[in-house]
């Protein structure tokens, strides 16, 4: 599980540092669909992620956040 773990956290990683790259996140996010797919991952299991997991989040100007 440890190892499912990290490489869930690499992921956010790759994702976080391309936000201000929209193609750039798109293509990470279609390779990790395509790897799924690949070892046979049901499209009808996307609904029960939450929708904050499904979608990329809205960018912000908010600069404060770190001190909320």
């Amino acid at each position: 599980r440890e190892k499912e773990d990290l490489s869930v956290m690499a992921f956010v990683q790759k994702a976080v540092a391309r936000l201000h790259e929209p193609e750039k996140l798109e293509k990470l996010l279609q390779d990790l669909g395509k790897k799924h797919y690949s070892y046979g991952a049901k499209a009808k299991y996307v609904d029960l992620l939450p929708s904050s997991c499904a979608k990329p989040p809205k960018p912000t100007a908010r600069t404060d956040w770190f001190f909320l």
